[in-house]
């Protein structure tokens, strides 16, 4: 008995440790239930094709049509979930998101690394308020480029240049394209990123490092269980009411 005890003490010390890092939650497995699998009908008929169509060669630059990649923000109490799409990078690349307005990488904004995930994973990232603004960052192969820089988030003027190139270089240009889509109520952001920083030789500012979507699924406010009892009791108040018309009725 005690060997099983201490067994299962282990197990929750070792889950814990490996998860510490991505305080999000686990990395759930495509399709593993009815709202992944319907993002996974949404991505093959909408998300693959705008991708295709904007990188006509595999593997090539991905150019779709302009949309400021910052802010994002929350109109209303949502869920949020982020899906891995693709990559057409050897990095091991770390996607991160801060919802806080603090700029800066931890270990409990990072959602995942490019080599944990297959097409259709995800993270449940949870349920934020309305006016929530979503930061997202790009650790390039978990930690590239030496000195603390090489940090890209969907506003530029947050990215952090290597030690190695002009101070700011890295803020003149965006290291994210992002494209919205909206479906039965929810919104979708795809976003396809560059790696290397803007003055790195080997950049080629193709965009398509790594995609990935963050599903908003609006919330239904949910009455306070008060407002239950206030329409229970007006509900009781009118059948009363009518009762007492239907026997003035029979007797008048």
């Amino acid at each position: 008995m005690y060997r099983k005890f201490y067994a299962y003490i282990g197990a929750a010390l070792l889950s814990l440790t490996a998860t510490a890092a991505f305080a999000y939650g686990p990395i759930q497995p495509s399709g593993s239930d009815a709202q992944s699998i319907n993002y996974n009908a949404f991505q093959a008929s909408t998300i693959l094709p705008f991708i295709n169509t904007y990188m006509p060669v595999a593997g090539g630059l991905y150019n779709p049509p302009f949309e400021s990649p910052s802010p994002v923000t929350l109109s209303q109490t949502s869920s949020v979930r982020i899906y891995y799409v693709a990559s057409y990078a050897d990095f091991n690349n770390l996607l991160g998101l801060s919802t806080n307005g603090d700029f800066t990488q931890s270990a409990a904004k990072n959602v995942f690394a490019r080599n944990d995930v297959s097409q259709g994973d995800f993270v449940d990232i949870g349920t934020l308020a309305g006016g929530t603004t979503l930061e997202f960052y790009l650790n390039p192969n978990s930690g590239f480029y030496a000195g603390g820089g090489g940090l890209w988030w969907n506003t530029k003027a947050e990215n952090v240049t290597p030690a190695d190139y002009t101070a700011g270089s890295d803020t003149v240009l965006d290291h994210v394209k992002l494209s919205t889509f909206t479906s039965g109520g929810n919104t979708y952001y795809l976003l396809g990123w560059e790696d290397r920083a803007n003055q790195d030789p080997i950049n080629d500012f193709d965009y398509n490092d790594i995609f990935v979507v963050a599903e908003i699924v609006p919330q239904v406010a949910v009455p306070e269980p008060a407002t239950y009892l206030m329409l229970g009791s007006l509900l009781a108040i009118c059948s009363c009411m009518a009762f007492v018309r239907r026997q003035q009725a029979l007797t008048g």
